[in-house]
């Protein structure tokens, strides 16, 4: 069976809530939603159109050992159609699959950092949320917004130094998870500090992040610019 071509969508949140539930039920409970669906589940009120799911999985369970023994690694796959996904294997060993009947693509990360951040810390930081489908309730894991904003501006640093679309993108996401969940960037600033300043070693990394989140506050993402200004 062809895969469907991907195509930008708001997946309903009936809809998401089952593709989740079947995702942990093959991967685990700490399945742990990132890219801009977490965005869209974190800020409600400004949501985008994206084209698929991305998610972390535990990097102890799933391992590259694992899957390169033929038992363990055709016990996932089995689990993985009998929940109703198909396997892409064009991105390498179960890197992707596709909901068999909405063909909404599912991205998978388990062996790497993603957009600098360890998935063991995405997913120990990770929120869980409960949403209400047709009078009941399910829970769906999201990355926390600190870690959401540091991966979108690493993804924004490692994009053509953020030029274009894609820079604007990840400007917009910033703005909506810092004032969804901290009000501004001084907010942000003052209750992750102590994050913030495990993740950077020198003067000149905080600077240039802090600058970057300011422009990105007030719609003006450029590196450029952001660059312009001197570390404080």
């Amino acid at each position: 069976m062809e895969l469907e071509a991907r195509r930008k969508v708001d997946i309903p949140i009936r809809q998401l809530t089952d593709i989740y539930k079947r995702l942990s039920s093959v991967f685990g409970e700490s399945t742990t939603i990132i890219g801009g669906r977490a965005v869209n589940l974190l800020c409600f009120h400004s949501k985008r159109d994206t084209n698929d799911i991305d998610i972390v999985i535990d990097p102890s369970v799933f391992t590259k050992n694992l899957l390169r023994q033929p038992s363990a690694y055709n016990d996932i796959t089995n689990r993985i159609i009998d929940s109703g996904f198909l396997i892409d294997s064009s991105k390498g060993p179960l890197s992707s699959i596709v909901d068999r009947e909405s063909g909404i693509c599912v991205d998978v990360y388990f062996s790497r950092d993603v957009s600098g951040i360890p998935i063991s810390n995405i997913i120990k930081d990770s929120v869980e949320m409960t949403m209400q489908v047709g009078g009941t309730s399910a829970k769906i894991r999201v990355a926390s917004p600190f870690h959401m904003i540091m991966m979108k501006y690493n993804t924004f640093l490692s994009n053509e130094n953020g030029r274009g679309s894609r820079g604007n993108k990840d400007g917009n996401d910033i703005k909506n998870l810092i004032q969804n969940h901290y009000g501004d960037v001084k907010g942000f600033l003052d209750k992750e500090r102590t994050k913030i300043c495990e993740m950077f070693d020198g003067k000149e990394d905080m600077g240039l992040f802090i600058q970057t989140l300011m422009l990105a506050f007030f719609n003006n993402f450029k590196r450029q610019e952001a660059e312009a200004y001197p570390p404080k």
